[in-house]
């Protein structure tokens, strides 16, 4: 950067010559002058002007005067008495003043110009008229005067003296000259040199420092086998001092171990906090949920619950230290940004404008830039580093008290989900006109995701900054009105309606959101209750249902996620157009109160205003986020308000001794405070060490007695009393009757968190009756079972959690809850003999609930008969036995009973010992991995077409098109302003720049750019509404139809909740805007950058690479450290969901075994990792990236600057310089955030692409699938005029055609159902009717209204329905039944050993078929192949004629039924849980209902039918969920009916009725059953004894039984009447 060019001694003399005669013709010496040694003679006046024209003469005069009032003034500052002139010379410079003022106002003084030394044009008129040195208060110059002035100072007449002004402006260069020596116009320019090297030279070191501290640090792909703990610890940072802590110093470590990879996987081990649970300076997250628990059970109990706020809770815990300090923080940072960068940048602007007018008053002079040059440091730098330091102070405090409240928050939540009364206690939701904001009450896995872990997100900052912002506004107003008057006032105006508009469209977006979370809360309920009974489901056939079900949701969801989107829009729009929209208000307002503006009023104006703005968005942006977080809080605290256990009614016994009381229960309870009680008048006492039998029919009330044993009940009356030992302590042991399961291995669900006693532990297995079990299991009790039981079968779940309760002999009362349900007889009676009679259980008080079989009660000590929710008997086994109540719940005279040894052999003495040569022979034999392990996903180009594809091409183009041209008329906008400033800097004379026709364009510009906005948000939404809806449609669709064994027992619940949660949710919203900011990112820096290097010197293209680069690899370091960090983020929130969503639903059961506070723990450890995932991703790496990015670019920025600068640029060209380099920090800073942004939703899109490609079931549908089944809604126009006619003697009816005379159809007594006759069609019955329409073959009508054995009553009901009639028709070939064929079947779970061989046998049609066997020997895995839930490994099933494989999913499902032993009911009304394809009506549902025993309970209910079922059926037993289920096939009446043990719940009475129901309620069904009891198979036609996967016996109950020795008789032999 070279100096300007000093004017030729000779070109000076010439212009000087004349001016220097005259001024020492009035006492002015000459000699001074710098440009030669040799004195000019003093010439007389009439010399001076004999060689000028008048106008010459006049100027000359006026120049002299100037000089002499220069020369003056300096002698007055100086403290010197200027030297008198003399009478003639003052009476001569008198005559000269009036001509030389009227002139000189004439005509223009005699200037340089910049090419030659001859007089030029006049000078261009001063942005800022200076003025000349006077009195106090300063008189302006004019353009002249100045030049004059400019001219005499370069000479050397006069020294340059301070300079006062109205305009209150002083030049730095004008200075009041001290008593020392002062730098020259070189030397400054030197010093300005020398400190520009030096500082670019520390940038440069510094830049140079950050490459090298990540550099120098060794990648964990170079030095795997050495984990470095403690990485990224704030903590020692802390400790260390503020500087340290502030710089990110401490972040290097992580930055170079995982940056420099591609694919790094985070050990959780090195991103661990010091100590975590510790307190310190720096703050400790544990003790602030500890006191936020005891912050909010202080508001609960001050305000009570409905006053009761989460906001002053968490400012508790938080603390006023905390508040203080952030709010300090978030003050200085919008101090540094929104006030410091303007003050510097209009000082800046400013001084660029006086060195404008300098530089054209006197082109050939050089200029001092040493000021400039520092004023550039400040604004380019220094200031710059001020905000980014204050920024990452922000950043850092806010994530560090984000963490604490998220933490705190999702602790509390769980706990509460741990403490809500469950079982039968329904759920408790607000009604929506309850709801203030009109929302589903949410599930604890969305109120963690969205209401916790989103909502946090910069929440604390938006709240101190909703504080500061106006404040900023307000003194930037002021600025405004300062300088520009009443033109700030009018300019600031514009933004008031559109800010009143803006908040207007804030307000219709919120309700936007508020809908879009109902449904989302709706769609992920429902989602996550399908994956949770999946088996159900798909045996049920109901994948159709539900998909369509959660695909109304989504609809729904994303038709006002589309509002959001374009609400979105105008917001951005309206905010784009403020600021210009006001600069251009108030400069017209200007330009017609002062009749023009100038260059530097529109560069001022125009960054006050853009800070304005600023300040205006991050009011807006508050605004929406503090509108948004009362909801979420308003969610949470619903949450929380619901009613816990009354824990406080329990009390621990009173005394230890032995037959003191150790359980007792007196008075009346309910299930919800203020309710009619479930339990009434109880008064229950247990003593210590007794043996206690619960009896009673189904929804007595056996298990709500339990459960108020543990404090699960609220009292109901004020005698309520319950005594019952501390589950906390260890001293309880509960199986409940859906046993619990966790994710871990076998041995872990038995021990727990207790010590390992290998000895106790073998016992605990032999008792429990695994033996044979781990012979088969892969790595015996080593092998992997899963949350839900995995890998094992209903009976082996319910041994492995009564193994728990032996092992567990710390535990003094032991509750089991029907514990022999799921066996069978043999393994019934050893659980009752060794372990409930046992030793493992010996001396403990223990509690059965169990079906009344006599020869086992009477080995209790006391039995308990409930009736009613009363007790209706208590008292030894002997008094109850012989009561009416007992008979009356038998409804016999005598009760089947079990007696006898067990019958299997694991009752010797060595049964211990046996146990533990298996696992030690079988501990090594590992079988395959029970889950996929979760990998980390890069995105990849296949998936990327994918989206692109679903997103739509020509949605896309039009899409980026519209980013395109946003960008460019953004850019264009900034160029066209310094174009405006630099027409007005270049005007010469006369001349005046149009500003009209700039405004004018710059309006337009602005309109544009506003449209182009809206428009974007709209292409946006097709882009998002194209691709999510098909994203959503195409996963869930493949998910629904993944095989159970292959898919779902390999997925925790809680990972697929992530995906089509928070994955979900990430990829709606989140991929357009990515594209779009990436897109926009490209745009605006080639732009840019484009327009900068063009108007700079290529040297600057090559000076900036470097720099370039070195910002491209931090962004590079940053990806690879986030990316691993994400993925651990995602792996760490699917364990976090599925302990939810498992310890949800069993939370009874971890509480009653003592593990609450450790599943607490494991939460809290897992959430933990969660948040410090998220807040070294979100905070720390972010920050470490923004300030090393920033400081490269500030360097760059200065270059920039300066080149522009020293290159003498004009005004408007270096300022857009600076700004558009200014903008590039924003952009990299904006970057850095997108890459976070961008990484997680490529992750997330990468994720649900993957379930793209799991396994999926054969085809729902084949071409070659019969009609089998048509199930229609006949309308009474529908219908053809019939009537009913007896075509023979033997009252045979027919139904025909009113006046006809063939029958269509005639009553076939046989087949149970209406005939088609002789070739008579379905639509001929029903022409208008499009199900009849098109149906081709021979069809049989079996049920009409519901009506299905009186034939003549289903032909009148057709011929004269009231309405409208329900049909049912069934293909001839399937209406007589269908037979059941297993040809050589060999089938097993996944890829792990076979557990059916070669399995072959007949079932007849309409045969009632037993299979009995004993634990699992393949029982229900044969029930699984028939639905081909289990694929064959070869051979093949026969349904009828049909072989299952080439039959579609759907028709197999339709024609063969299940109702499981673990009972689904899904949320829903009664109805809904018994015809789900809503395909029958009302009367028909009564009917099933009659027929499952339910119809005098539903009646009983408020609205019938259309009563509410709670999540998982909490408000009805589980013995009336089993009914349930049968009800479902009452109602379908499917040709092949599987019952898998579904009365296992049931006493004997409803247990008969039930049997009754099963043999009479499916006439033309073929029953396969799978029953424990082998007493209930005496009736049917068939049994089949399975062992170990094999067929052992076959045939009708008679000949089974005539085996000698067989299996099946060596049953019955324990069963006596």
């Amino acid at each position: 950067m070279g100096r300007p060019p000093r004017p030729s001694r000779a070109a000076a003399l010439l212009l000087a010559a004349p001016a220097l005669s005259a001024a020492a013709s009035f006492g002015v010496r000459a000699d001074t002058c710098p440009l030669g040694s040799r004195p000019l003679a003093p010439l007389p006046r009439d010399a001076l002007l004999s060689d000028c024209t008048a106008e010459e003469g006049g100027a000359a005069m006026a120049f002299i005067q100037k000089a002499l009032e220069y020369k003056a003034r300096q002698t007055k500052l100086r403290d010197t008495a200027p030297p008198a002139p003399s009478a003639a010379a003052a009476a001569s410079l008198a005559d000269h003043l009036g001509a030389s003022r009227a002139m000189a106002s004439a005509t223009p003084p005699l200037l340089m110009s910049r090419n030659s030394p001859g007089p030029a044009a006049a000078a261009p008129a001063a942005a800022f008229p200076p003025c000349l040195p006077g009195d106090e208060d300063g008189m302006p110059f004019s353009v002249q005067a100045r030049s004059n002035y400019e001219l005499l100072t370069g000479v050397g007449i006069v020294p340059r003296v301070p300079v006062r002004c109205h305009h209150k402006e002083e030049l730095a260069l004008m200075h009041i000259p001290d008593n020392g020596p002062e730098l020259t116009v070189h030397e400054k320019n030197e010093v300005a040199e020398f400190f520009t090297m030096l500082w670019i030279s520390v940038g440069v070191f510094l830049v140079g420092w950050s490459v090298y501290s990540v550099v120098r640090v060794h990648s964990k792909a170079s030095r795997p086998q050495q984990p470095k703990a403690r990485l990224a610890d704030e903590q020692l940072a802390w400790n260390r001092g503020f500087i340290s802590w502030v710089n990110l110093s401490w972040a290097d470590d992580l930055m170079g171990r995982y940056g420099k990879n591609w694919s790094a996987v985070v050990a959780e081990e090195e991103i661990a906090p010091s100590d975590p649970r510790s307190g310190g300076s720096y703050g400790a997250p544990a003790r602030s949920q500890a006191v936020f628990r005891q912050a909010w059970k202080e508001e609960v109990r001050v305000r009570g619950m409905a006053e009761a706020s989460v906001g002053r809770a968490i400012f508790k815990a938080i603390g006023i230290r905390g508040c203080v300090t952030l709010f300090c923080t978030v003050a200085v940072d919008q101090t540094a940004g929104m006030l410091g960068m303007v003050v510097v940048l209009e000082k800046f602007i400013t001084y660029l404008a006086a060195m404008q007018v300098e530089q054209a008053a006197h082109p050939f002079e050089e200029l001092s830039f040493m000021e400039p040059t520092m004023l550039v440091f400040f604004a380019a730098f220094a200031v710059p580093m001020v905000f980014r330091c204050a920024s990452i102070f922000t950043k850092l405090v806010d994530g560090h008290y984000t963490q604490i409240c998220t933490s705190a928050l999702a602790s509390v939540v769980f706990e509460k989900a741990m403490n809500l009364p469950v079982g039968s206690a329904p759920k408790q939701e607000l009604s929506e006109e309850e709801d203030p904001n009109r929302n589903m009450n949410p599930n604890v896995i969305q109120l963690y995701n969205t209401d916790i872990m989103e909502c946090w997100g910069g929440l604390l900052t938006s709240i101190f900054m909703i504080i500061i912002g106006p404040i900023m506004l307000v003194i930037q107003f002021a600025m405004l009105v300062v300088r520009i008057h009443m033109a700030g006032v009018v300019g600031f105006l514009y933004s008031v309606p559109a800010s009143l508009f803006t908040i207007a469209i804030v307000r219709v977006n919120l309700g936007f959101w508020r809908s879009q979370q109902g449904f989302q809360d709706r769609r992920l309920k429902k989602f996550t209750e399908a994956i949770m009974h999946i088996r159900t489901l798909k045996s049920l056939a109901l994948e159709a249902t539900v998909f369509e079900q959660l695909e109304s949701a989504r609809r729904s969801e994303l038709k006002f996620l589309q509002g959001c989107v374009l609400a979105g829009g105008m917001i951005i729009s309206i905010a784009q157009s403020i600021p210009w929209g006001s600069v251009l208000l108030a400069l017209f307002y200007l330009m017609k109160s002062e009749g023009a503006v100038t260059a530097v009023q529109i560069l001022i104006v125009q960054r006050l205003m853009g800070s304005m703005l600023l300040s205006i968005v991050m009011i807006h942006g508050c605004i929406h986020k503090l509108i948004v977080f009362p909801n979420s809080f308003a969610r949470i605290k619903r949450y929380l308000s619901q009613e816990e256990r009354p824990r406080m009614l329990t009390a621990p016994p009173p005394s230890d001794a032995e037959g003191a009381p150790v359980l007792q229960v007196k008075g009346s309870f309910s299930f919800l405070p203020d309710s009619p009680a479930t339990l009434q008048d109880l008064d229950i006492t247990i003593r210590r060490g007794e043996l206690v039998a619960v009896i009673g029919s189904v929804a007595s009330g056996k298990t709500a007695l339990l459960q108020t044993l543990f404090g699960e009940l609220f009292p109901a009356s004020e005698d309520a009393v319950v005594t019952c030992p501390d589950a906390d302590s260890g001293k309880l042991a509960f199986c409940s009757q859906v046993p619990w399961i966790f994710e871990g291995t076998l041995r872990e669900n038995v021990v727990m968190q207790a010590t390992f006693d290998q000895k106790k532990y073998f016992q605990a297995l032999h008792a429990a009756a695994l033996t044979p079990d781990l012979e088969t299991l892969p790595g015996a009790d080593m092998v992997m079972i899963g949350s839900h039981g995995i890998r094992l079968s209903g009976g082996q779940r319910a041994r492995v959690a009564l193994a728990r309760a032996a092992y567990m002999d710390r535990s003094e009362v032991v509750v089991m809850d029907d514990p022999f349900a799921s066996v069978d007889v043999g393994t019934s009676t050893h659980l009752f003999e060794q372990l409930v009679l046992g030793a493992p259980m010996a001396n403990r008080t223990r509690v059965v609930v169990m079906q009344p079989t006599a020869s086992r009660l009477r080995q209790f000590d006391k039995v308990i008969l409930l009736d009613g929710g009363r007790v209706a008997i208590c008292g030894t086994p002997d008094e109850v036995l012989g009561s009416a109540p007992y008979k009356k719940l038998l409804n016999m005279g005598d009760e089947k009973a079990v007696g006898g040894p067990g019958a299997i052999s694991q009752g010797d003495a060595n049964g211990a010992e046996a146990v533990a040569m298996v696992c030690r022979k079988k501990n090594n034999e590992m079988g395959t991995a029970l889950r996929e392990a979760e990998e980390q996903d890069h995105i990849t180009m296949k998936t990327l077409r994918w989206w692109l594809r679903l997103a739509g091409y020509k949605n896309l183009a039009f899409f980026l098109g519209m980013v395109l041209c946003n960008r460019f008329l953004d850019v264009f906008q900034t160029v066209l302003l310094a174009s405006w400033i630099n027409a007005k800097t270049a005007v010469v004379g006369g001349e005046t720049c149009d500003d009209t026709r700039y405004m004018l364009q710059i309006l337009f510009r602005t309109l544009a750019a506003s449209c182009s906005i809206i428009i974007t948000s709209f292409a946006s939404s097709r882009v998002t509404m194209s691709a999510s809806a098909a994203i959503h449609t195409q996963t869930l669709a493949t998910i629904l139809r993944a095989p159970i064994d292959k898919f779902f027992d390999k997925q925790p619940i809680g990972r697929l909740v992530n995906r089509l949660s928070a994955d979900m949710r990430t990829t709606d919203d989140a991929v357009p805007f990515v594209f779009q900011m990436l897109f926009g990112f490209v745009a605006s820096f080639v732009i840019a950058e484009g327009y900068i290097l063009r108007v700079l010197p290529w040297r600057m293209v090559v000076a900036a690479c470097p720099f370039f680069a070195i910002a491209f690899f931090f962004a590079y370091i940053y990806r690879g450290t986030v990316v691993p960090l994400i993925f651990a983020n995602k792996f760490a929130m699917s364990r976090v969901h599925d302990l939810q969503a498992v310890c949800i639903t069993s939370n009874m059961s971890i509480r009653c075994n003592g593990m609450l506070a450790e599943f607490i723990s494991k939460f809290e450890e897992q959430s933990a990792l969660v948040i410090r995932c998220n807040y070294l991703s979100h905070y720390v790496c972010l920050a470490w990236m923004q300030s090393r990015i920033f400081l490269c670019l500030s360097v760059l920025t200065s270059v920039f600057t300066l080149t522009g600068l020293w290159g003498r640029m004009p005004l408007g060209t270096v300022s857009i310089i600076y700004v558009l380099s200014t903008n590039q920090l924003n952009l990299f800073e904006n970057l850095s955030s997108l890459l976070t942004h961008a990484l997680n939703v490529f992750n997330a899109l990468q994720r649900l692409a993957r379930y793209l490609d799991i396994p999926q079931e054969p085809p729902s549908a084949m071409p070659s699938d019969p009609v089998v089944r048509i199930s229609a809604l006949v309308k009474n126009f529908e219908l053809a005029s019939l009537e009913v006619r007896e075509i023979d003697k033997a009252g045979t009816v027919g139904v025909f055609l009113s006046g006809g005379a063939s029958p269509l159809l005639v009553a076939d007594a046989a087949s149970g159902a209406l005939v088609l006759h002789d070739g008579r069609r379905l639509d001929e019955i029903a022409p208008r009717c499009p199900s009849f329409a098109g149906a081709h073959g021979c069809f049989h009508i079996v049920t009409v209204n519901g009506e299905t054995k009186d034939l003549r009553t289903m032909a009148e009901e057709l011929c004269r329905p009231q309405s409208a009639c329900w049909v049912e028709c069934w293909h001839r070939s399937f209406a007589g039944g269908l037979g059941v064929k297993f040809e050589k079947l060999t089938a097993g779970y996944s890829t792990e050993k076979a557990v059916l061989q070669s399995v072959s046998f007949v079932i007849p049609p309409r045969m009632k078929c037993g299979i009995a066997g004993a634990t699992g020997c393949g029982k229900s895995t044969t029930l699984l192949c028939l639905l081909r839930i289990l694929e064959a490994r070869s051979g093949r099933i026969l349904v009828g004629p049909l072989d299952i494989s080439r039959l579609g999913l759907k028709l197999l499902r339709t024609i063969v039924g299940l109702v499981p032993q673990d009972a689904t009911i899904f949320e829903g009304s009664w109805r809904q849980n018994v015809d789900p394809f809503q395909e029958y009506p009302d009367g028909r549902v009564w009917d099933a209902l009659r027929c499952a025993h339910l119809l005098a309970h539903v009646r009983a209910l408020p609205d019938g039918i259309d009563s509410k079922i709670t999540e998982d059926g909490g408000n009805i037993s589980f013995g009336q969920k089993q009914m349930l289920s049968l009800a479902r096939m009452v109602i379908r009446q499917p040709p092949v009916l599987l019952l898998d043990e579904c009365t296992s719940a049931l006493d004997p009475n409803t247990q008969m009725n039930v049997q009754n129901t099963v043999l009479n309620a499916f006439p033309i069904s073929t029953v396969i059953s799978i029953a424990h009891r082998v007493e209930t198979l005496l009736e049917f036609d068939q049994v089949i004894v399975l062992d170990q996967g094999s067929v052992m016996e076959c045939g009708s109950i008679q000949d089974v039984l005539s085996i000698e020795g067989g299996r099946f008789a060596n049953m019955m032999k324990h069963v006596r009447k």
